[in-house]
């Protein structure tokens, strides 16, 4: 599982607050969430070298994470990674699990 902690909507999506400069508000396993229990994702080009598990995370914490899949990404415990260390997500509702993992029909992380 990408954290312990991941909370799961309707559909098996992953609650993700998403967006530009995303700050997490507390840290679970060294993950980044938002109250509420939402994983925190930041929109914003990737930069610096603080990976979690093999996913890039901002200074902030969030990690870093993309729409659009390229034929250069990587798997990592099942979600689709960038090669710059991404999450690659999709509002779409999870067809299977992977490592615990909720993965779309393109075999994106499924988040809300």
């Amino acid at each position: 599982m990408l954290a312990a902690g991941l909370t799961f909507g309707a559909n098996g999506r992953t609650a993700a607050t998403i967006g530009a400069g995303t700050v997490p508000n507390f840290f679970s396993g060294g993950v980044g969430f938002m109250t509420g229990g939402n994983l925190a994702i930041d929109t914003n080009a990737p930069a610096g070298n603080g990976f979690d598990g093999g996913i890039l995370q901002s200074a902030a914490g969030a990690f870093y994470g993309k729409t659009g899949q390229l034929a250069t990404d990587v798997f990592v415990n099942g979600i689709r990674v960038s090669i710059l260390g991404q999450i690659v997500y999709e509002s779409l509702d999870a067809v299977s699990f992977t490592s615990g993992n909720p993965v779309t029909t393109n075999g994106n992380f499924a988040v809300n």
